[in-house]
């Protein structure tokens, strides 16, 4: 049994435990989009407008180390890519596809209707720690 793309998303921990609502308006504002190896999905100069979930293939974030391009995480399916920087207000991610990649794209505004609205989804966010945050902070 295949299960289809909304499903599997449904069933990444950040989203387990949405409400009927939030599961609806989930599964109403998703999109999903591809990515080439080497495209940007995210920079870390601007704040992005949507949150990416990987579903399929490989990204890595990237930093400047000495000044120049260091690798400082590699992400695979289920990393969520944007959400730090949109939580903070503050840009932070440098993310690109290290592969042919498919993500689960989600508005800024579902995000943050998503964070007000559903205590599970502002628990995994208050409890997951990214790398990039984590960076920055140096």
């Amino acid at each position: 049994m295949t299960l289809s793309p909304n499903a599997s998303l449904l069933r990444h921990p950040a989203f387990a435990h949405l409400t009927e609502t939030g599961r609806l308006a989930l599964e109403d504002g998703v999109r999903f989009l591809r990515f080439r190896p080497g495209q940007q999905l995210t920079d870390a100069r601007v704040l992005p407008s949507q949150v990416l979930l990987i579903m399929q293939g490989q990204a890595r974030v990237l930093v400047r180390d000495r000044g120049r391009p260091t690798t400082l995480e590699k992400l695979g399916p289920g990393a969520v890519v944007g959400l730090a920087s949109l939580l903070r207000t503050a840009a932070c991610e440098d993310a690109s596809a290290s592969s042919e990649l498919v993500a689960a794209a989600l508005p800024d505004g579902l995000v943050l209707d998503l964070y007000a609205s559903e205590t599970g989804f502002r628990q995994w966010c208050s409890t997951t720690l990214w790398a990039a945050e984590l960076h920055a902070l140096t």
